[in-house]
């Protein structure tokens, strides 16, 4: 079922299939006060505008349509993002430097209507941006 706040347990013929997306990227580091190409935080940010776009299409699609409900839609939410300089596990980051690798994290909910446009879309991004 879906997750709601009413006390019943809804059932759904054919729910969304879940996809945990994950997009790293690695690229050149170097000093913050420099304006290297293509560098990791860029790519990555592209890439989160693109998924939270989607987002946005499934919020208005459900907002336009009180028909719908949450899982005739395929829901995107960012839930992960890794990225910077640290020499302490993460506990601090340097702040003028532009990190060698980073990666974010979607959890993504796909509607079977959705599925093979999705996944080819989400290949596509990857490939783009010179993602793995």
């Amino acid at each position: 079922g879906l997750a709601h706040d009413e006390n019943t347990f809804v059932v759904h013929y054919g729910e969304r299939t879940p996809l945990w997306v994950e997009f790293k990227a690695t690229g050149l580091p170097g000093h913050g006060a420099k304006l290297l190409p293509d560098t990791v935080g860029e790519r990555l940010a592209r890439v989160v505008k693109r998924l939270t776009d989607r987002r946005d299409r499934s919020v208005a699609k459900v907002n336009a349509d009180p028909s719908l409900k949450s899982g005739d839609v395929t829901s995107v939410n960012w839930t992960v993002s890794v990225m910077g300089m640290t020499n302490d596990g993460g506990k601090t980051y340097a702040h003028n430097v532009i990190p060698a690798e980073g990666r974010v994290v979607f959890d993504c909910r796909v509607s079977h209507m959705d599925y093979d446009e999705f996944v080819a879309d989400v290949v596509a991004i990857a490939k783009e941006h010179n993602l793995e």
